[in-house]
């Protein structure tokens, strides 16, 4: 029984990586190659930040750092953006399109 629920749990963290690999791009994003932090500037946080100002949600330090973590592009850098927007109550489906948008 345990080993059902490691494959479980392993088939439903696949799926979540999958919905979040596969949403569409929002907006784009200024990028410059000499930026030290891998070609993003900070107009792709500030882009990520005024997407979910829009949609109601107050903006403060912990919002830029998590649209921040998404900004390198990464698998592992969106993962970070939404878990920390959600943690923060952004609904799920805002939180991914702000972490895309800060990424693009």
């Amino acid at each position: 029984m345990r080993a059902f629920r490691t494959v479980a749990r392993g088939i439903a963290t696949t799926g979540v990586a999958l919905a979040v690999g596969t949403a569409p791009a929002v907006a784009h994003t200024v990028s410059s190659p000499d930026h030290p932090h891998g070609g993003t500037t900070t107009t792709s946080v500030d882009d990520c930040a005024s997407y979910l100002g829009a949609r109601g949600y107050a903006v403060g330090d912990g919002v830029r750092t998590s649209c921040r973590n998404a900004a390198d592009g990464s698998f592992y850098g969106h993962a970070l953006c939404c878990t920390g927007l959600v943690g923060l109550g952004v609904r799920q489906d805002h939180a991914n399109a702000a972490c895309v948008v800060a990424s693009a």
